[in-house]
């Protein structure tokens, strides 16, 4: 049982380390605000792996302090299936404790200042 476990996480961080080289345009845009604990002195990660009881899921970005989760989401996320997918994860995440900001990848583009001041309005409200 403890090897299949170990091989879970090996695997979803295995994931993680191809998503990070993969990023999305948006995720490029908005990570330099992000890293360096910029943003009020508070760490993120990017394509982060968080591990719940029966469920792994790689966060766009990740405060773990704060427990704080920001996703981006391209047209994809459009999707019947993909909208479903999110809505699973995001009901796991709030059962677990966690926060989760959402944006357009339009918002991002168009509004960078905006989808900053409105991730340090909520890590002014959690810390």
């Amino acid at each position: 049982m403890q090897k299949a476990r170990a091989s879970k996480y090996y695997r979803i961080r295995e994931i993680a380390h191809i998503l990070r080289k993969e990023v999305t345009r948006a995720e490029e845009v908005l990570w330099p605000a992000l890293r360096k604990n910029s943003l009020l002195g508070f760490k993120f990660r990017r394509q982060a792996p968080i591990y719940l009881e029966n469920l792994n899921i790689i966060a766009d970005f990740f405060c773990p302090k704060l427990k704080l989760v920001i996703e981006v989401d391209g047209s994809i996320h459009n999707l019947e299936d993909v909208k479903e997918y999110d809505n699973f994860k995001e009901k796991a995440l709030l059962r677990n404790g966690y926060q989760i900001l959402r944006f357009k990848n339009k918002e991002v583009f168009d509004n960078l200042k905006l989808v900053v001041n409105k991730i340090k309005s909520k890590i002014n409200s959690l810390s």
